[in-house]
């Protein structure tokens, strides 16, 4: 015996058994259904990591950027301090020669 979808009993009570269910059943739509729900699921799940993996890359960069401007910074005062520290050490000097030849 068969029995289609959406049958009903008309009067008294009845069990069936199902053995199998075919390919347009509504049982085998749903589950195509989740499979698709899962996949977009999954799909919105990859690119939430890719932006994660994206914004973690964004802020590596911006990191050792800000190490290589401090380091730029540092090395220039470090320069800087030196140009100032022979100015002191001319001007020290003529002041030295000066006294010596006065």
């Amino acid at each position: 015996m068969f029995l289609l979808s959406g049958s009903s009993v008309a009067t008294g009570y009845a069990h069936m058994l199902v053995t199998s269910v075919g390919e347009q059943s509504r049982y085998n739509r749903d589950e195509d259904d989740s499979d698709e729900d899962d996949s977009d699921e999954e799909d919105v799940m990859r690119m939430i990591m890719m932006m994660m993996i994206v914004m973690r890359m964004i802020m590596m960069m911006m990191i050792v950027m800000r190490m290589i401007v401090m380091r730029m910074i540092v090395m220039r005062m470090i320069v800087m301090r030196m140009i100032v520290m022979r100015m002191i050490l001319k001007i020290n000097n003529v002041k030295l020669l000066m006294l010596l030849l006065f």
